[in-house]
């Protein structure tokens, strides 16, 4: 199907308006759209156009789709899929979706979403035609992740019993490594996994390296005051930090290492009761897949600065030893993955929970002394269960704290890359490398081992080798997602089926809003003309069976709104849709420029003034940003009023977690910008299609 018959496909299914997405082959570019409008409007005055805009941002942020319009994307296409048993499976569910939608049966419609995302299953294994498998995998997993009213609520206690299980689990592990001498038959492969972690991890580090390597993440921490959508550095500025008795010797050392830290502490809290002691972290779950929540823990403050620290420490680590930068590693498990579905040298293996999984006895029995000493001294040594999930439990015995016998959760700063150090060690130790030319001479290199957390790429050859010592140390293989037969692998986010990508598209943000519309209607567009089904891989032509999809994305956008965003491929927030005979250059020679209705940050670094415009926005004023007004807002909100004679009266600034450090602060606006196009589908030019 070319261009122009995906775009003015005249939609027939069930969700759909009646009006479709047609396109003028002269259209102007959007400037001139914004331009109109606001004529049409009367917004002739610079500030009044700025009213109108900030207007036209609030209207765009209100579209919402429900779930039985999410459903009927499902819906729309399976009936172009190919007509297999799961394809039928999948339509009839979704018409009943409806019609409990249509008389208002909430526990219908509950039971049967269970039924549509967790019952309906794709093997992989059972499928010998990767286009087959594509589509059958595709309707399983398009709404897989989409959070549904209502899933939210369930997966909290499974995902505890899950945690202690694994605790059950790790418990026999110790068990056993407490015990393992060198009668043991893998005794001569764990000294290889010790050989190859000492060359990984190399020297322990320095207290005052790991204090000047800290940081904070974007998300909350244990006994923290405010909920996840305020993790701004000023708030943790004016937060008592929390921290475990192991920490304490070093506390005022580590707030020192930032001397505004330090100050604001002593200011809101006073200097004898700066701190907060806890026992260890706080499990909380968040979700993964529709009524399946993953298990982690908030870390006390003070630990999780220096767990980021190590983390620092260990990425420049393997980067020096082994040459794999794990920033961008991820690239390189994917074209192993894909190599390995071709030719079935390679496995891919997957492990259940292994970030709980990272037992004490066996880190302790491989790693020197002073890196365990460093690690148990800042991972959280117990947990703290919440009440109202242990209310839920059956097991009506279980604790309020427990005691660890993993090293770290999943949520300690380290367990990332302390685990993908540990799963390199048991894979090369096993496999061999290979010798390589390097500055200094040779150096014995594993170019066909590829290790990002627990996806795992190596030789097929050593599948079972690898799965014995992993068993050893407490892990347990994912059948589910791990191959070493056939012609099926997956690795960090790709998968291959043969020869081919046969990667699935998911939706996995609620659409009500509409960035997260145009966003999705972008996704859908990229997938029909480059994904794994497209006719032609270059991009000139689009598999028809998306384009219901996307129209009915792009349907929910008012025909206004959706004139004044109509941008080419590839421009960032533009609603993606052909504009005519443009090319990426202008009459003028430079690339063609946009307006985009976006959530512009507004990026406050806390050590110096600068100056915000919100003049968009009626309500707002022209004002001053600094670390002292930042802080102010903040200690307002905790105090209930601001210290006499210390900042100025009025604070006027809020934040979000995202992209938020030490060292700056992002808040967003409704607004619209000014973008240029980077780049366009060559297919876009009518000259291209002939």
């Amino acid at each position: 199907m070319d261009l122009e018959e995906f775009f003015e496909f005249e939609p027939s299914f069930p969700g759909y308006t009646d009006h479709v997405v047609r396109t003028d082959a002269h259209q102007p570019l959007n400037l001139e759209a914004w331009d109109a409008s606001a004529s049409e409007r009367g917004a002739d005055k610079p500030r009044d156009r700025k009213r109108l805009e900030f207007a036209i941002s609030r209207d765009f942020a209100s579209i919402k789709l429900d779930d039985v319009t999410v459903v009927s994307l499902l819906e729309q296409l399976a009936v172009c899929a190919p007509k297999t048993k799961v394809a039928r499976s999948v339509i009839d569910v979704c018409r009943k979706l409806r019609k409990a939608a249509q008389e208002n049966r909430k526990d219908s419609f509950a039971s049967l979403l269970r039924v549509l995302l967790k019952d309906i299953k794709v093997d992989p294994r059972n499928y010998k035609d990767p286009m087959i498998y594509y589509w059958d995998n595709q309707l399983v997993c398009l709404l897989s992740k989409y959070p549904f009213e209502g899933s939210d609520e369930v997966g909290d206690v499974a995902a505890l019993e899950d945690l202690l299980s694994c605790e059950r689990k790790n418990a026999e592990t110790n068990a056993i490594w407490r015990t393992l001498d060198h009668t043991h038959p893998l005794y001569k492969q764990v000294e290889g996994v010790s050989r190859r972690i000492h060359e990984l991890m190399g020297p322990a580090p320095s207290t005052q390296e790991v204090i000047d390597k800290g940081s904070w993440g974007p998300g909350v921490n244990a006994q923290f005051e405010f909920d996840y959508t305020r993790t701004g550095p000023e708030y943790k500025f004016a937060s008592k930090p929390t921290l475990t008795p192991m920490i304490i010797p070093i506390a005022s050392t580590v707030v020192a290492s930032a001397p505004l830290w330090d100050q604001m502490i002593n200011l809101v809290h006073g200097t004898q009761s700066r701190f907060r002691l806890v026992p260890g972290n706080e499990f909380f779950t968040v979700p993964k897949k529709f009524e399946v929540k993953r298990g982690a823990c908030k870390e006390p403050m003070l630990n999780l600065w220096l767990q980021m620290g190590v983390e620092s420490i260990l990425l420049d680590r393997l980067l020096e030893s082994d040459g794999v930068n794990l920033r961008t590693s991820a690239m390189f498990n994917q074209a192993l993955a894909a190599v390995a579905a071709a030719t079935g040298l390679f496995c891919t293996v997957d492990l259940r929970s292994a970030s709980n999984n990272v037992c004490r006895a066996p880190v302790r029995s491989v790693i020197s002394a002073d890196w365990n000493a460093l690690l148990v001294s800042l991972a959280s040594e117990y947990g703290l269960l919440p009440e109202d999930l242990r209310r839920k439990m059956s097991d009506k015995t279980i604790p309020e704290q427990i005691k660890y016998e993993m090293l770290s959760s999943m949520g300690c700063g380290f367990t990332f890359l302390v685990e993908t150090l540990l799963f390199r060690a048991i894979v090369t130790s096993v496999v061999p490398g290979v010798w390589s030319h390097c500055k200094t001479g040779s150096k014995l290199t594993w170019p066909h081992v590829a290790v990002f957390g627990d996806d795992l790429v190596f030789p097929t050859a050593y599948y079972h080798q690898v799965a014995e010592l992993l068993s050893l140390f407490g892990f347990t293989i994912n059948e589910d997602k791990t191959f070493h037969e056939g012609p099926f692998r997956e690795s960090c986010g790709k998968d291959y089926h043969g020869v081919d990508m046969v990667r699935p598209l998911y939706i996995s943000k609620r659409l009500d809003n509409g960035e997260a519309v145009v966003s999705l209607a972008n996704k859908v567009l990229r997938h029909a003309f480059e994904g794994p089904t497209a006719p032609d891989k270059s991009g000139v032509c689009g598999d028809p069976r998306w384009r219901g999809v996307w129209h009915t994305l792009v349907n929910s956008v008012r025909r206004p709104i959706r004139k004044l965003i109509t941008t080419e491929p590839n421009v960032p927030q533009g609603l993606w849709v052909p504009i005519g005979e443009s090319t990426w250059e202008t009459k003028l020679g430079r690339p063609p420029s946009y307006i985009v209705i976006c959530s512009s940050p507004v990026k406050a670094l806390l050590s110096e003034e600068q100056t915000v415009d919100h003049s968009d926005s009626p309500e707002s004023q022209v004002y001053s940003l600094d670390r002292e007004n930042l802080l102010l807002s903040r200690i307002m909100q905790i105090k209930g009023s601001a210290p006499s004679g210390v900042w100025p009266s009025e604070a006027c600034m809020s934040s979000s977690g995202d992209s938020a450090t030490l060292r700056h602060t992002v808040a967003y606006k409704p607004g619209i910008r000014l973008v240029t196009a980077s780049c366009r589908w060559t297919y876009w030019k009518k000259e291209s299609s002939s």
